[in-house]
């Protein structure tokens, strides 16, 4: 992740080097918690593939202010999605120590889970 300014009332928040999916995801989470978040000065946001332009009044909120409050967004927003992958991931071995007791549904799942990494 990397913040550039962006002219003397925007900032570019950069994901990454061109175009997939794991970038734009974050571009999608920054900006779904900058609209919950409703930092005062902020005009509007504009996402891209792989970054998100941020456009300020500085008159209401300066260069520093905001980089702080964007940079504390990204930090939970960082740790929120951490937080998901390990709940999902415990979920799922909670779920296999459960089915595994259930030769025939285990199988079933197996197989499923086979044709879904084909």
């Amino acid at each position: 992740m990397d913040i550039q300014p962006l002219g003397d009332t925007a900032i570019r928040i950069c994901f990454g080097e061109g175009i997939n999916e794991l970038n734009h995801q974050q571009v999608r989470r920054v900006t779904s918690m900058l609209h919950a978040a409703n930092i005062h000065g902020i005009n509007e946001w504009v996402p891209a593939y792989n970054s998100v332009a941020i456009y300020y009044r500085p008159e209401i909120i300066n260069y520093d202010q905001l980089i702080e409050a964007v940079e504390r967004l990204i930090t939970v927003q960082l740790r929120l999605a951490r937080f998901n992958q390990l709940s999902m991931r415990c979920l799922f071995i909670m779920e296999e120590k459960r089915v595994k007791s259930f030769p025939l549904l285990h199988s079933i799942i197996r197989s499923v889970r086979m044709k879904l990494y084909l």
